[in-house]
């Protein structure tokens, strides 16, 4: 393979002509290449929902999707929650367009129209990414049938199904293109000097920055290509201008995030942040064996329950591949690597009681800078278009369609997503422990208790276990002393959790512990404002405490409310004694 410059020393070609000597499946790469996905991924759109994260996106956040207005206050609160640890206001604003869609066709079963197209809107997110990668490699001086190539197999990769099958990777989606797009007109505007391509890549990295965090790194990856690929233009004026402007869309960044950061999730002391960073090196090589061996996947993996034998093949085989070819470019292969490092880089950091598995979706913008190593280690990569190489890359394509199609299966539904999870990461307590909430919200509570046992005994800590142990044992055996000990415990670790208080309300009602029984209803109200449930039974005990100026007090709350009180219980507080 001789030693190509890449983007800017490729002479501008005319893209409108088209070359009748070249393969049918390079001249209308494009379109194949998205039937190729239309075939892989139309399964994904019967799909239900996994309730790791889709749900909040699409239930629990569904009232605020209902108004169009919501997309200007997205830009000034966090992904989750007001205060939070994410920003990314472009991904929140998505469901608020597709509720908006929604609105305009009639719909007989809102919830499951509502998860086709989000899984519908995903595939076509994964096509523009695709056809954009395919545009890409060209850059990199790959020929348009070694960047076909490569393309398709990206199209299909197992590794890659959680970015495209679970809804929330339209994260990864999103950000690939406006990061893709941005390097375009970036090496576009080196090639030509045309302003329009610098307004351009301003505007996708912007875009990219309220996308994902990760769109940070973008301006580094950006200088990095010129350190090793153009020099000469690396403190050039036009240069200075343009990192001027990419530090100010940063800084604006910077301040839009700070003013939503949540203090208390990000509480992780210097030292835990090293110590978390460390322990999760190792997953580099993991992560590597997914990619090039993609038999090990899962849905929520662990570094502690995934082998190193993959990755450490993989690893072998490469220096050795690279070592063999005499015309490898270093220069690619450091970027390739400084690629994959710096998009994989956000991982090492996160805290671990947010978010510890080793999720695959991640992998979904790092993985072009394999792509650019492995070009490296496989010389003949360009001479896969004849008829033996062709062949192998078309079984690849099939074998890896096949997997990925398989893959899918298991985020079919919420069971079928954490039975697997913890089938394959059995070390995981959260993992366990959710699966054991959704077999309670199947209705199969024998079937979760063993899992909230299990999660227990791995990890005290874990939210929600003391309370389902409670409800699902403890109250069931009357054993309230055991009960309240668990529940009150919980309190500690989730103090917002309304489920505690209302159960320890309940408690104290079978008890006839009535000082217990409002203090615990007015913890769930203090929460819940407007529960209707929890409002009637407050008053109720007020009632059967004859406390008539607490429950007048709470006459007027619940009309202020607009919860109803009926003719009856009215009476009976009038006609309580002052």
């Amino acid at each position: 393979m001789s030693k190509k410059q890449p983007a800017e020393t490729v002479k501008k070609k005319n893209t409108r002509q088209i070359n009748l000597d070249e393969p049918w499946y390079v001249r209308y790469a494009i379109p194949t290449l998205a039937l190729l996905i239309f075939a892989v991924y139309t399964r994904s759109i019967s799909l239900g929902y996994t309730y790791l994260d889709d749900t909040v996106f699409m239930f629990d956040k569904g009232p605020e999707n209902e108004h169009f207005s919501n997309i200007f206050k997205a830009f000034f609160e966090g992904t989750f929650g007001v205060k939070d640890v994410y920003y990314r206001p472009l991904f929140r604003i998505t469901f608020i367009v597709e509720r908006q869609f929604l609105f305009l066709f009639p719909k007989e079963d809102f919830a499951v129209d509502a998860m086709r197209l989000a899984h519908f809107i995903e595939i076509i997110l994964h096509i523009i990414s695709v056809s954009l990668l395919f545009k890409l490699l060209q850059k990199f001086s790959f020929s348009k049938s070694s960047a076909f190539m490569w393309s398709a197999v990206y199209a299909v990769h197992p590794v890659l199904t959680m970015a495209v099958a679970w809804i929330p990777g339209r994260n990864d989606l999103m950000l690939s293109i406006f990061l893709i797009s941005f390097f375009l007109n970036f090496f576009n505007y080196l090639e030509t000097q045309k302003r329009k391509h610098l307004i351009w890549q301003f505007i996708f990295l912007m875009l990219a920055l309220l996308t994902k965090e990760s769109g940070v790194f973008i301006p580094f990856a950006a200088v990095f290509y010129l350190l090793l690929f153009n020099k000469k233009n690396l403190l050039s004026k036009n240069m200075l201008l343009i990192y001027s402007v990419w530090m100010v869309e940063l800084i604006g960044w910077f301040f839009l995030r700070n003013n939503i950061i949540d203090p208390k999730q990000m509480n992780q002391s210097f030292n835990e942040t090293i110590s978390t960073a460390i322990e999760r090196v190792p997953g580099l090589i993991q992560y590597l064996g997914k990619i090039f061996l993609p038999v090990n996947l899962t849905v929520y993996p662990t570094i502690a329950d995934t082998s190193y034998l993959f990755g450490l093949i993989a690893i072998i085989v490469l220096i050795i591949l690279i070592a063999l070819n005499k015309n490898r470019n270093w220069k690619m292969i450091l970027f390739g690597l400084g690629w994959f490092v710096l998009f994989i880089f956000p991982f090492f950091f996160v805290p671990k009681k947010i978010n510890d598995a080793l999720y695959e979706h991640r992998l979904y913008i790092p993985m072009f800078g394999m792509i650019l190593i492995s070009r490296e280690a496989l010389p003949l990569i360009e001479k896969f278009i004849s008829d033996f190489y062709k062949y192998i890359i078309v079984t690849l394509v099939i074998l890896f369609s096949i997997s990925t199609i398989n893959y899918m299966q298991y985020f079919n539904d919420e069971i079928s997503y954490y039975t697997k999870a913890v089938k394959d990461s059995p070390s995981s307590a959260y993992a366990t422990k959710m699966l054991g909430v959704r077999l309670v919200y199947k209705s199969r509570e024998e079937e979760a208790i063993p899992y909230f046992k299990k999660s227990f005994e791995m990890d005290t800590t874990q939210m929600y276990t003391r309370y389902f142990l409670a409800k699902l044992i403890y109250e069931k055996q009357g054993n309230y002393t055991e009960a309240k000990r668990l529940l009150k415990d919980e309190i500690k670790l989730s103090p917002t959790f309304t489920e505690n208080y209302f159960d320890l309300a309940f408690i104290a009602y079978k008890e006839n512990d009535f000082t217990a029984l409002i203090y615990n209803l007015k913890k769930v109200i203090e929460l819940l404002p407007d529960d209707k449930m929890s409002n009637n039974n407050l008053l109720k005990a007020y009632l059967d405490t004859k406390n008539k100026k607490e429950a007048t007090r709470q006459i007027d709350y619940m009309r202020s409310k607009g919860i109803f009180i009926d003719q009856g219980t009215l009476n009976a507080v009038y006609q309580l004694p002052d």
